[in-house]
């Protein structure tokens, strides 16, 4: 999992994938794969429910559908959904100090202005 995210894939069990080549980019596609909608839905359908524990046997896993693209690729498809996260990200940041910045503005300025109007 890269570093800082957020997003999961399992909550409890751990996944590992081996590959021969982990510079290929596979790794990280596959990643964005399982922690999208699509490949969160696809594990969804494969779930096994008993009356104490939910699980995702090796078998089924085998089942899903996991595009993989070209080598040549893999590199630019995983870049380009890392900046539209690290693009989102930015913006849910810049919104949270929007807020902070004009609530703290209007406790300052009612808030603290009534106060001293009432002392006053």
């Amino acid at each position: 999992m890269p570093p800082g995210v957020p997003r999961t894939v399992a909550r409890v069990t751990l996944l590992v994938v081996r590959l021969r080549r982990p510079e290929s980019g596979l790794v990280h596609w596959l990643w964005e794969l399982l922690s999208s909608i699509h490949g969160q839905a696809q594990l969804a359908r494969r779930l096994t429910v008993s009356s104490t524990i939910t699980s995702l046997s090796a078998n089924s896993l085998r089942e899903a559908e996991v595009p993989v693209l070209p080598p040549a690729n893999l590199h630019q498809a995983v870049e380009l959904v890392e900046a539209s996260e690290a693009a989102y990200e930015a913006a849910v940041e810049a919104a949270r100090l929007r807020r902070e910045a004009l609530r703290d503005s209007l406790i300052r300025e009612i808030g603290y202005k009534s106060l001293h109007e009432a002392r006053g």
